[in-house]
């Protein structure tokens, strides 16, 4: 994989994982729903760093 395509993949990557991380923290300010919806947001952002990085380690092999 060359290396105009890994740093497009880590770009995208950055900005999903700054919008949910922003999501989560917008999520807080929230009352009476801030607690679930911000478990919801974390368990997303735990789903796709997880799904990125097995994604890369397959295209490393």
């Amino acid at each position: 994989m060359n290396n105009k395509k890994i740093a497009i993949l880590v770009i995208i990557f950055i900005v999903f994982f700054m919008l949910i991380a922003t999501l989560i923290g917008i999520a807080g300010k929230i009352p009476f729903i801030s607690k679930p919806l911000m478990l919801i947001l974390a368990v997303i952002l735990v789903l796709f760093v997880l799904t990125f990085f097995i994604l890369i380690s397959k295209r490393r092999k």
